[in-house]
């Protein structure tokens, strides 16, 4: 790809980051979006089934000719939502993702001609990469998303996804696991100091609001040989959990690990640091890779995964 090309791309996202926060705002606020407009883009319509939670908000372009529909992701005070993320977590397509597929070729047909985006955070980024591997014309934006790549369905898709582009905080769980389709963007936070020393993440950095400047994203490769990288973890796949590592995860995060912390019970897996660093010591099947210490003098721990 193109310089230019990546960074017109990079720009769009951050557009399309700030509208996905404006409309989460006033959908939460019980506001109402109409009338409402960012540079070129204008609000049109919107969508919710109460039946499902599904919500989305369609924005209109006349200038560059463009249609972007934003899926929102979960309210974790909705039992729908919840469950939807479980059926997410066993790799299966759910009832939000199919519908985001049919508003998705609804609007299309409303609107003949025009250039269809679709973005989205967490489980709307989800079914965000749902209707981008159905549509490869159809450009997805998604931020902090649940990958759907180990999707018994996608996986039966021939395609590379280079229509999908995946916004990441370095420090948000909820894109550690699952795998993303298309091409992932790590987004550097904008002031480390004032994040927690989290290596395996935790609750505040998943918010979309928390996301530092998306127009200066890299590459998971690129982000890894900064010095100021936070230690950053990309996929928990092969991460071992010792008893202090789960102790020290917030509600949130551990919600989000609970599978892989399940597989690694039932593995019997988990172990104490102890143990943990004689195994490393001893070729014991087991990496220790470094911790760091922040510019603040803040220590963050490292972590263990398999050789």
């Amino acid at each position: 790809m193109k310089i230019n090309e990546e960074q017109t791309i990079l720009e769009k996202a951050n557009d399309f980051k700030q509208m996905y926060e404006l409309s989460s705002n006033y959908l939460s606020q019980k506001r109402s979006l109409e009338g409402k407009t960012f540079k070129d883009w204008k609000y049109e319509t919107q969508k919710f089934d109460p039946k499902t939670n599904y919500k989305a908000i369609v924005f209109k372009n006349d200038v560059t000719k463009e249609i972007a529909i934003f899926n929102i992701g979960t309210d974790f005070k909705n039992r729908r939502d919840i469950m939807d993320n479980v059926k997410m977590g066993f790799r299966k397509v759910t009832d939000q993702m199919t519908q985001a597929l049919e508003y998705h070729d609804e609007i299309s047909k409303t609107y003949p001609g025009y250039k269809m985006n679709v973005a989205g955070h967490s489980e709307g980024g989800s079914e965000s990469q749902y209707v981008g591997a159905n549509h490869p014309d159809t450009d997805v934006y998604t931020f902090n998303a649940y990958g759907i790549g180990k999707n018994r369905e996608i996986k039966s898709i021939q395609s590379d996804f280079s229509n999908i582009y995946n916004f990441r905080d370095p420090q948000d769980p909820v894109s550690k696991i699952g795998k993303n389709i298309g091409k992932d963007y790590i987004v550097p936070i904008n002031n480390v100091e004032s994040r927690k020393p989290s290596i395996f993440g935790y609750k505040d950095a998943h918010q979309i609001k928390n996301m530092g400047d998306v127009n200066n994203s890299l590459t998971p490769v690129e982000y890894k040989k900064r010095s100021r990288n936070l230690g950053f973890i990309d996929n928990i796949d092969n991460v071992l959990f010792t008893n202090e590592d789960i102790g020290n995860l917030d509600g949130f995060t551990f919600d989000v690990f609970s599978q892989h912390i399940d597989k690694l019970l039932k593995e019997q897996a988990i172990m104490p640091r102890v143990e943990a660093e004689f195994r490393a010591a001893n070729n014991g099947g087991i990496i220790y890779v470094n911790g760091y210490t922040r510019s603040d003098g803040v220590k963050v721990s490292g972590y263990y995964r398999r050789a």
